[in-house]
């Protein structure tokens, strides 16, 4: 098993990102905690310096797990779910250059907030449709690549569509995303599971990613999230995948970080 935290280009007390800055200096933050990969929050590929991230990758053994779009929904307003198909064509085109650098990386990239939301005066049963096959577009693109979509089950309040993990499980199946896997997030499926003991077993086959927060959003550790229910089902299926954090800066993004993986190390280990 790998752990993981989440870096962006900039610390902002409201995103859950824990590390922010230069990314060099965060990865190597990172490292210097203990942790053996990160993920990237950036605006959009064209800020990275991939030379320097494959260099710098190399030397401390570090992995770069997976390249967060979320910027993309906060920047432009652009989601998968868009009526105007202009619009979601150009987003589109963006997903595209996250996976060319994921593939240069070897990273996966995250499907989470450009998810979007059911407009009104678009019938769901249609904009679902559409989502589904932009989806299967963006899973054959991956996979002509050798990259993986991880598409996250995101609570009510931030998207209306695929909230929990076996919804994201159905639209795999349904619209035969070959090259797309489930990423599972402690903090939202507090929300949305009706059943923590078991959302993580009964979509085992496709989990590809793991987010942890507590309740709060804070690091895990600071709330009341019940992560023995995580750590049991996870041991179970023998998952050694990634387990990232994907918190709040508070108190400060350092000590989120340093708090959160001394959770992991005493919590996650089977």
């Amino acid at each position: 098993m790998k752990f993981c935290v989440a870096i962006g280009t900039a610390l902002v007390e409201t995103t859950p990102v824990p590390l922010g800055g230069n990314l060099i200096e965060q990865m190597n933050i990172a490292s210097s905690i203990g942790y053996d990969a990160v993920e990237l929050h950036i605006p959009m590929p064209n800020v990275l310096d991939i030379p320097a991230l494959l260099k710098t990758k190399k030397e401390l053994g570090l992995s770069i797990a997976t390249l967060g779009t979320g910027s993309i929904f906060g920047k432009f307003g652009f989601s998968l779910l868009e009526k105007d198909d202009l619009k979601r064509e150009m987003l589109v085109g963006m997903i595209h250059q996250f996976i060319d650098c994921a593939a240069l990386l070897e990273s996966k990239v995250t499907i989470g907030s450009i998810k979007g939301n059911c407009c009104n005066g678009w019938v769901r049963e249609e904009a679902l449709q559409v989502f589904g096959t932009t989806l299967h577009s963006l899973s054959e693109y991956a996979g002509e690549k050798g990259v993986k979509l991880l598409i996250e089950a995101t609570n009510r309040y931030e998207n209306n569509v695929l909230n929990r993990g076996d919804e994201v499980v159905d639209i795999i199946k349904k619209y035969q995303l070959d090259h797309a896997q489930v990423l599972l997030d402690s903090f939202h499926s507090n929300i949305e599971e009706p059943d923590l003991n078991t959302c993580i077993t009964k979509i085992a086959p496709f989990l590809g990613h793991v987010h942890v927060a507590d309740n709060t959003r804070g690091y895990p550790g600071s709330g009341s999230f019940r992560f023995e229910a995580f750590t049991k089902q996870l041991c179970e299926i023998g998952y050694d995948g990634v387990v990232s954090v994907e918190c709040l800066p508070k108190p400060t993004g350092l000590e989120a970080a340093k708090q959160a993986y001394a959770f992991l190390a005493n919590h996650f280990v089977w």
